[in-house]
């Protein structure tokens, strides 16, 4: 196959997913207005939510595979909406965990539910199967997930 086929194929590909998920992107944004995160706020705010505790911008970059500086700017806006806080150590304060308010808790469940009923609406047409090869070919193109990025 030559390169400029493959480019093709490709292309088509990309431009396959971003159509494939922009409706149900559009839809989340309907039903929950201003208050919908980005898919960036929602990830940093899973993460916190899994932790059970607190967790540090390091360690969110690291987890999530993004820069310190993406996780700062999405800190500062989650901050903002009172939907996560810093909390300096005592004893050394250049050191701030991240922790997710009860506000941030109650937001996170009422987008998982819209999330999780968008996504059975999405997926409909596709079965169990279909699902689960799709799944696998993605899961070829995902960076490796890191299971621990806390220091000992």
């Amino acid at each position: 196959m030559s390169n400029d086929s493959r480019r093709e194929l490709m292309l088509g590909v990309w431009n396959g997913l971003k159509a494939a998920t922009w409706p149900m992107r559009i839809r989340i944004v309907k039903k929950l207005g201003r208050a919908t995160p980005t898919p960036a706020q929602m990830s940093v705010l899973q993460v916190l939510l899994s932790d059970e505790g607190e967790t540090t911008p390091r360690e969110l970059s690291g987890c999530l595979h993004i820069t310190p500086g993406t996780v700062t700017g999405n800190l500062n806006a989650l901050e903002e909406d009172g939907l996560i806080e810093r909390v300096r150590v005592q004893g050394d304060r250049r050191v701030i965990h991240i922790r997710i308010t009860p506000r941030g808790r109650e937001r996170v469940k009422k987008w998982r539910a819209i999330f999780e009923a968008e996504l059975s609406e999405h997926f409909a047409p596709l079965s169990n199967d279909e699902l689960r090869q799709l799944g696998s070919l993605l899961g070829k193109l995902e960076p490796p997930r890191i299971k621990s990025v806390r220091s000992p």
